[in-house]
């Protein structure tokens, strides 16, 4: 993995106790200075003893001969693939000298796989922004249909309000004008001016107008009240009331009298 990572040859050395040849390889050959350097920067080393699973394992797959043995592998996307090898003794120099050939020959193969996976890790970096990219427009366009249908919802709600609304104030406005007619129809005429028991009222309503009227002391306040409303004023959110003393009425079954407005008396018409 560090080769195919770091784009340098693998280079195994597999070593076996039993080849006599074994101790001087690693005495002379292996622990040259020289040599042990160029490998370190060029190569990336790794040795292993047949008499291990792992490296007899390594052995079988490369069909090692004989021993010493020194394996120059290329590790790449497409496996790992053996394109040089030293078996017996060989000298530092002769080592030296066939690892520098493998690099001159090889090297552009090296090449050629690190630019490979550059332009995979090219390829699959755009593929993720592309992905991305359309997975955001996505989303961003479901978030647009969703505040679209949310404000479509809306609307419509508001539309379906508006018109219960304008249904109940026109049901609340016949309802009035039901009973302005029947109050109207059932209204007693306005008793002559100097009978016994009369009661003078004027009313001011909000926009400063004045009603005035006679009635009988024995009238209930709700005559007062339906009076007006027969005149058109709505006095469902409205009570009446005098300044001096000051007094409002909620109990409308009160007599005029009861509420020392006879002979006369003014009221105002004041929010409840």
């Amino acid at each position: 993995e560090e080769a195919r990572q770091r784009f340098k040859f693998l280079l195994v050395y597999l070593h076996a106790d039993a080849h006599n040849e074994a101790p001087a390889f690693c005495r002379d050959t292996l622990s040259n200075e020289a040599l042990a350097a160029f490998i370190d920067e060029n190569f990336i080393f790794w040795a292993g003893s047949v008499s291990t699973v792992e490296a007899f394992q390594l052995s079988l797959s490369l069909g090692v001969d004989g021993y010493p043995y020194l394996g120059v592998l290329l590790v790449g996307s497409r496996g790992i693939q053996l394109i040089n090898m030293m078996e017996g003794f060989l000298s530092a120099e002769d080592v030296m000298a066939n690892l520098v050939n493998v690099l001159e020959n090889q090297g552009p193969a090296l090449v050629a796989e690190q630019a490979e996976q550059e332009d995979r890790a090219l390829s699959r970096t755009l593929r993720e922004q592309q992905d991305r990219a359309y997975a955001d427009a996505l989303q961003a366009e479901r978030e647009k249909e969703r505040q679209v249908r949310e404000e479509r919802e809306a609307q419509e709600a508001a539309e379906r309000r508006a018109q219960e609304e304008e249904q109940r104030q026109q049901e609340i406005a016949k309802e009035r004008e039901l009973r302005r007619i029947r109050k109207k129809e059932t209204l007693e005429s306005e008793p002559p001016e100097g009978s016994a028991g009369l009661a003078n009222v004027v009313v001011r309503l909000p926009d400063g107008t004045r009603v005035a009227r006679r009635y009988r002391a024995s009238d209930p306040l709700q005559l007062i009240v339906d009076v007006l409303e027969i005149r058109g004023f709505d006095m469902d959110d409205y009570h009446l009331a005098t300044s001096f003393p000051k007094r409002t009425f909620e109990d409308l079954c009160m007599t005029l009298e009861e509420a020392d407005l006879v002979p006369s008396g003014q009221l105002l018409v004041i929010s409840k």
